[in-house]
């Protein structure tokens, strides 16, 4: 019964199949619930994930929102529009490599739990700004950061 336990909660991912995942932090498109928690930082409402699957050769999205679990392969259209956001836009990408972690959510499932689940950080974060602080102090990197943007745009 014990064995059945530890096979229950070993790591997700061995070392070897580790990804390395875009995290992309969104503003909010509604106001809803979460707003009351993520007002005061613009551009951090939302977030969902990203990796590129060399196996079939394409980019997966992984969404959680109020509407549900979005999991698809990621037209190169979408991925287009995701690069323009966070290079033109006020969106934010940070590369992490995910860890070999697994537990169980102690917090309800909104879109920073699923992201926290499937890279595989160890946070107590609940919004996405705190993901976004968490995932940077543990090594994310910044992709098309403010810096990278053309001169005289924001």
């Amino acid at each position: 019964m014990i064995d059945k336990i530890k096979k229950f909660f070993r790591p997700a991912l061995p070392p070897k199949d580790q990804h390395v995942w875009v995290v992309v932090f969104v503003p909010r498109e509604s106001n809803d619930f979460w707003t009351l928690f993520t007002w005061h930082r613009p551009g951090f409402d939302h977030c969902f994930a990203i990796r590129y699957d060399k196996y079939c050769g394409q980019w997966l999205l992984n969404d959680w929102s109020s509407h549900g679990l979005y999991s698809e392969v990621l037209p190169k259209n979408d991925l287009d529009n995701i690069i323009r956001n966070c290079v033109h836009g006020n969106w934010s990408a940070l590369k992490y490599k995910s860890q070999a972690y697994n537990s169980i959510p102690l917090l309800a499932f909104f879109c920073v739990t699923a992201v926290k689940h499937l890279v595989g950080i160890k946070t107590w974060a609940v919004t996405p700004y705190q993901l976004h602080c968490a995932l940077k102090k543990d090594g994310a990197e910044s992709i098309f950061d403010i810096k990278d943007k053309p001169e005289g745009e924001n």
